[in-house]
């Protein structure tokens, strides 16, 4: 939680939510989920950060749908380089290779090749 000891105004929650909705509205959201609205008016009180509701996503605490535009493309943009890291980490050849086992694919040209087992 955002440790920020400035209390917000509710007139200054309401104006910021109001912003908010004005900028969502214009590139033609609308924000319904109670959830979502509830997370934001957290952060335009300064009780959470947008990089705490983010936090909370990605932690399985906090649903998605909960987070605005914004902090959804954050976490889009998060998962998408956890995935990524996952896809480059993989290295199916050696372990088939390792355990003796034969494989096949298939190559740039649509050709099948056949990979003996070796050992």
């Amino acid at each position: 939680m955002s440790t920020n000891d400035d209390r917000v105004s509710d007139a200054e929650i309401n104006r910021r939510i109001a912003f908010a909705d004005a900028a969502l509205g214009a590139a033609g959201h609308t924000v319904t989920d109670l959830q979502a609205r509830e997370l934001a008016r957290q952060v335009a009180a300064g009780k959470l950060t947008g990089d705490e509701a983010v936090a909370g996503v990605l932690a399985g605490t906090d649903s998605y749908d909960s987070l605005g535009e914004q902090e959804q493309a954050i976490v889009r943009e998060q998962w998408a380089d956890s995935m990524t890291a996952l896809r480059d980490g993989l290295n199916y050849e050696e372990e088939i290779t390792a355990a003796g086992d034969s494989y096949s694919e298939i190559d740039d040209d649509g050709n099948l090749v056949v990979h003996q087992a070796r050992g």
